[in-house]
C-alpha cells in the first residue's frame, strides 16, 4: 500500500512539474514561424499523455516516448530555448517583487540557483519518461492495456479517469486565466465566485462524493471575502485574506473528513483558495497592499495589466484620497498622488500631480521617475 501511494505521488509530482513548465514556456517561448509552436504543442501533449501511459505501465508507450524525446530534444537544444530558460529563471523575482530597479536592470546578475532549478525541471520533463520506461522494462513490469493507436497519439489522457479530471481542471483554469487577463472587475467577480465551486464539484465527483449544499454556501462566503480583500489596504487586507482562507480550509477539512482522501483535499485547498482566485482577478493580490483596487489604467501604447490603486489618508484631520498604479505583480507608481493621467495618447508615461499641483512623470511599466525635458524628445 505504501509503495502504491508513493508511485501515485511520483506521477502527481510529474504532472505538477509539467504544468509549471508549460505555463512558463507559454509565457516565454518565441518562434519566428508557427511550425515551431506546433511542434512544441504536439510534444507537450504527448508528454502529458505519456505520464498516464507510464502510470498504467503500458508496454507500447515506448513509441510516443521516443517521438516526444526527439521532438522536445530538438526544442531544448535549439538556441531559442536558452533565452526561455533565462526568462523562466526571472519568474520568482517577478512574482516576489525582488527584481532590481529599471535603471539597474542592465547590470543585474543572473539568478544561478534558480537557473539550475529551471534546467532541472526541463531535463526532468525531457528525460524522465525514457528513464522510467527503462526501469519498468528491466524489471519486467510492463503490460499490454489494449490501447488503440489514437490513445498513443495523445488521447489516453481522455480515457483515464484521472486524465479526465486533469483536462476538466485545465479547462476551468484556462477560463479563469483568460478572464483574469482582461482584469475586468465584473467578469473577474463572477469567475471568482463560480469557477472554484466548479473545481470543488469536479474534485468531489472524482472521489465519488456528493457535495452538501452547505459546503457551496461556505465556499461562496469565503470567495466573497476574498473579492472584498481587493478593496482593502495594508493589515485590513491581510485579515480579509486570512478569513477567506480559513473558511475555505474548513470546507476542505469537511471534504477530508467525509472522503479520507488527503491528497485530493489538499489539492482542493490549493486550487480553490489560491490558484483559481488569483487567475480570476488577474494579478497578485498578496503583493502591493498599500492601495485598494480601482479602475484599469488604459493607454493604447501599453499592454493590459495595469490598474489604478487608491487609499484614504488622514491629513491634518481631513481624509485625502491618494492614487497610484500597479501591474500584475507590484506597484509601479506609488500611491501618493492626487491625479494620474497618461502623458499622451500612445505614451507609456504617466503625468502624476501632487496636492500642491507639482508634476512628476513616471514610466508606468518600469516604475521610475524621469525628467521630461531631458529624457523625452
Amino acid at each position: 500500500m505504501m509503495m502504491e501511494t508513493l508511485r501515485k505521488g511520483f506521477y502527481v509530482l510529474d504532472l505538477l512539474v509539467l504544468a509549471l513548465m508549460m505555463v512558463c514556456i507559454n509565457h516565454t517561448m518565441a518562434y519566428e514561424t508557427e511550425g515551431g509552436f506546433l511542434a512544441l504543442d504536439v510534444a507537450l501533449l504527448l508528454r502529458f499523455n505519456i505520464t498516464f501511459l507510464l502510470y498504467r505501465r503500458e508496454r507500447m508507450s515506448i513509441i510516443p516516448i521516443v517521438i516526444f524525446t526527439v521532438l522536445f530534444g530538438d526544442v531544448v537544444l535549439s538556441g531559442d530555448f536558452q533565452n526561455t530558460i533565462f526568462r523562466m529563471s526571472e519568474y520568482p523575482s517577478i512574482v516576489l517583487n525582488t527584481q532590481p530597479l529599471a535603471n539597474e536592470r542592465f547590470i543585474s546578475m543572473r539568478y544561478p540557483s534558480v537557473d539550475f532549478i529551471v534546467r532541472c525541471i526541463i531535463y526532468w520533463a525531457w528525460l524522465m519518461p525514457i528513464a522510467v520506461y527503462a526501469v519498468l522494462a528491466i524489471s519486467l513490469r510492463t503490460v499490454n492495456n489494449q490501447y488503440k493507436w489514437y490513445h498513443f497519439a495523445g488521447l489516453a489522457i481522455f480515457k483515464d479517469k484521472a486524465g479526465k479530471l486533469l483536462v476538466n481542471m485545465c479547462v476551468v483554469a484556462i477560463i479563469a486565466l483568460l478572464i483574469g487577463y482582461t482584469m475586468d472587475e465584473m467578469l473577474s467577480f463572477y469567475a471568482l465566485m463560480v469557477l472554484p465551486m466548479v473545481a470543488y464539484y469536479l474534485l468531489n465527483k472524482y472521489v465519488g462524493r456528493k457535495v452538501h449544499w452547505l459546503e457551496y454556501v461556505l465556499l461562496g462566503v469565503g470567495l466573497y471575502v476574498f473579492d472584498k480583500a481587493q478593496y482593502k489596504v495594508d493589515n485590513e487586507r491581510v485579515e480579509y485574506l486570512i478569513a477567506s482562507a480559513a473558511i475555505i480550509l474548513a470546507v476542505c477539512v469537511w471534504m477530508l473528513y467525509k472522503t479520507k482522501k488527503v491528497a485530493a483535499s489538499i489539492f482542493a485547498l490549493v486550487v480553490i483558495a489560491v490558484i483559481l482566485p488569483g487567475l480570476s482577478i488577474g494579478y497578485n493580490i498578496y503583493q502591493s497592499m498599500e492601495g485598494a483596487r480601482s479602475m484599469n489604467y488604459v493607454s493604447i501604447g501599453m499592454q493590459r495589466g495595469y490598474m489604478y490603486i487608491r487609499r484614504v489618508e488622514n491629513v491634518n484631520g481631513k481624509h485625502k484620497m491618494r492614487m497610484g498604479i500597479r501591474d500584475r505583480y507590484r506597484t509601479t507608481v506609488p500611491c501618493k498622488f492626487n491625479i494620474i493621467l497618461p502623458d499622451g495618447f500612445y505614451s507609456p508615461f504617466a503625468l502624476c500631480l501632487t496636492e500642491t499641483r507639482d508634476s512628476v512623470y513616471y514610466d508606468v511599466e518600469d516604475g521610475h521617475i524621469f525628467e521630461k525635458n531631458n529624457d523625452r524628445k
